[in-house]
């Protein structure tokens, strides 16, 4: 989006869809243990990565998202604060980072405050997280998606994943399986 708007003005930030992505990222990526095993990238290591973080600093930024700002700096803490240029993947995010007024920026609010779930009904996933900061974190996450598994997505489709303590217990148990089951 920074290439396009710089090229012919085009503001694609300004979409909705990026102002809920950074929710997506934060609830599917979180701050201690696996990230979400529905997508691509989903190899079970800790995440955030510095690029995470980064983005997510601009976004919150952006769209003046205090929970976006408490997991930036979180992120980067954990990772030993890395300089910009360890995350930025292109020139123009560099130069966006280093052109903004961080005095504009919006303060964190503390991650405690930040609801344990949120659903994201667009696509059909739902993400449940026990202490959302924590190493300790319980991750839930369901999917029933209108897509399928289009894009980068799997196809789990009505099933469930469940990771804690950074570690995944279930993976891709379908819904019925488990009613049955138990």
């Amino acid at each position: 989006p920074l290439f396009w708007q710089r090229a012919c003005g085009l503001d694609l930030l300004g979409n909705p869809w990026f102002r809920e992505n950074t929710w997506f990222m934060m609830y599917s990526v979180p701050l201690a243990g696996p990230r979400s095993n529905f997508g691509d990238f989903s190899d079970g290591q800790a995440r955030p990565d510095a690029k995470v973080a980064y983005f997510a600093r601009m976004m919150a930024d952006r769209y003046g998202n205090p929970f976006a700002a408490a997991y930036s700096e979180a992120a980067l803490e954990q990772l030993g604060r890395p300089g910009p240029e360890s995350a930025m993947s292109s020139i123009q995010a560099l130069h966006s980072w280093l052109a903004r007024d961080p005095a504009a920026s919006v303060a964190p609010q503390p991650l405690e405050n930040l609801p344990a779930g949120r659903a994201f009904r667009d696509v059909g996933m739902v993400f449940l997280h026990s202490d959302f900061a924590s190493s300790s974190n319980a991750m839930l996450e369901f999917k029933s998606s209108p897509y399928g598994n289009s894009g980068h997505a799997h196809g789990d489709q009505n099933s469930f994943n469940l990771a804690a303590f950074g570690e995944w217990l279930i993976i891709g148990c379908s819904v019925l399986w488990a009613v049955y089951t138990f």
